[in-house]
């Protein structure tokens, strides 16, 4: 089916929803009352978990944003199923700012590092679909791209969405082992990627 809407108008849209994203977690940020210097040392200690768990959020929020931006540099066009597919994308990114604030509220239960690995892997799932339904199965790329390049990426985001899945079996074992696999998948995924290629 063809399309109307444009590469260009598909971004700006995506970008505006990311921006919405990112401003509605750090709005879940509240600092109780705060009376005294003690006070305020006190208030930042309550507020902890929630900060970390920002931080995580926001690192993962970037790592997909610029991997989004990157993907559209490289295709020529967009067609319906496209645009399907960047939809289902953001409708698991717009399910962060929950999961976030759920972890951040309730970083001791389960449930919210369980809930937290749900989204995440319903993201990496939904990016490798998208990924893989332009690099492979529509050819949207430019002539540049290489098939086997891409399949190498996807082999990539498959090990990001058994890690998250895993992270959320192993949250019932203690959340704070999820935590440190959700923190560290966004710290592999920052560095550069002559490093990153090296394990690969």
């Amino acid at each position: 089916m063809q399309t109307t809407i444009t590469k260009d108008r598909l971004e700006a849209f995506s970008d505006g929803v990311f921006s919405i994203i990112i401003t509605l977690m750090v709005f879940d940020i509240k600092l109780p009352p705060i009376d005294s210097a003690n006070g305020l040392f006190a208030a930042f200690k309550q507020i902890l978990p929630q900060f970390i768990a920002y931080v995580i959020s926001f690192l993962t929020l970037a790592i997909i944003w610029i991997n989004h931006h990157h993907i559209l540099g490289l295709i020529k066009r967009v067609d319906m199923p496209f645009l399907w597919h960047n939809l289902h994308l953001l409708f698991w990114c717009t399910l962060i700012p929950f999961a976030n604030n759920f972890m951040g509220r309730y970083s001791h239960l389960s449930s919210a590092s369980a809930c937290y690995s749900l989204v995440s892997t319903g993201v990496g799932i939904s990016f490798l679909l998208l990924r893989k339904y332009a690099g492979i199965k529509a050819q949207l790329m430019h002539d540049h791209v290489s098939e086997d390049l891409e399949r190498k990426v996807l082999r990539g985001n498959v090990r990001s969405v058994l890690l998250y899945a895993l992270a959320g079996a192993l949250g019932f074992v203690s959340p704070y082992i999820s935590y440190l696999i959700f923190a560290g998948i966004a710290v592999y995924y920052i560095l550069p990627d002559s490093v990153r290629t090296r394990h690969q």
